[in-house]
């Protein structure tokens, strides 16, 4: 069954949902991002870069900030964030990040959300609090870590970058596990939703573009319980290297926090699904 005219960036894309899932690939590939050039299926499931790496410079562990992990979005890398994560080491944070794999939507956001609680637990020491961020899709990734895996325990200040907190029209554009559950009213995000005032604690910032043609419609990436910043950048992918969006994400990551940690009690994950490759 043909699906309904979807408009991305001024170029029409219409068709079955082989075509717009091709479509939506060759729209991200023209787009001019530094993206890693070896195939998905070589690629092991915690990939460090050197974003991963704390730095050790006596300036950066002198500024008492937490450190921050970064979560990239469907069909990324943490490659995206090469400049986010110099400006934030620039700045005295200690910058984490990891490749979720698949990050194609073959994957379930839970399981890609298990990959995210292995990597802070086996890089961040266990008492230590951090911050986290996530782009996109690494933005749900995350709050599922944050409601049902624990993560609410040590994060304090989260900030989202064009995430489908409501879900994207997009989404209908591909039959992959990952993708359906951003549909809106998914299973997966009614779910979610339902338990949003668990995040209320947190500092957290949802940032977005009216101008996103790949979050349809674009104010799904406003909450009610965050603070929302509408910054207008003119395409999606842009969002993680927009100065703007880059001074925002620093200023959000600098605030004093709402309220002391109560470490809220975090409900469990019942979902049945396939363990993490190693």
């Amino acid at each position: 069954m043909s699906l309904a005219k979807l408009v991305c960036n001024g170029c029409a894309i219409a068709g079955n949902n082989g075509k717009i899932e091709g479509s939506i690939k060759s729209y991200k590939a023209r787009l001019p991002l530094r993206k890693t050039s070896f195939p998905l299926e070589t690629r092991s499931p915690m990939v460090s870069s050197a974003s991963d790496q704390p730095s050790t410079d006596p300036k950066t562990l002198s500024t008492g900030r937490n450190p921050v992990v970064l979560v990239h979005g469907m069909w990324d890398t943490c490659s995206v964030f090469g400049k986010m994560t110099t400006n934030l080491q620039k700045q005295g944070w200690t910058v984490y990040s990891l490749d979720l794999i698949p990050c194609n939507g073959d994957a379930s956001l839970e399981e890609l959300a298990q990959q995210l609680q292995t990597f802070v637990a086996a890089n961040l020491p266990a008492d230590r609090p951090f911050d986290l961020v996530g782009f996109s899709m690494g933005g749900i990734v995350s709050r599922y870590y944050l409601q049902r895996l624990g993560g609410l325990a040590r994060v304090q200040r989260f900030v989202t970058i064009a995430s489908p907190h409501q879900g994207t029209l997009i989404a209908y554009g591909s039959l992959r596990p990952g993708a359906i559950q951003m549909r809106p009213n998914s299973v997966f995000l009614k779910s979610l939703n339902e338990t949003l005032q668990r995040l209320a604690h947190l500092n957290f910032t949802s940032i977005w573009t009216p101008f996103d043609a790949m979050i349809v419609p674009a104010h799904s990436s406003v909450l009610s319980i965050a603070q929302n910043v509408s910054i207008p950048v003119l395409v999606h992918a842009w969002m993680v290297s927009d100065d703007r969006v880059i001074s925002a994400v620093c200023q959000a990551l600098q605030e004093d926090l709402r309220s002391p940690q109560a470490h809220p009690q975090t409900e469990p994950d019942t979902t049945s699904r396939s363990p993490i490759c190693s």
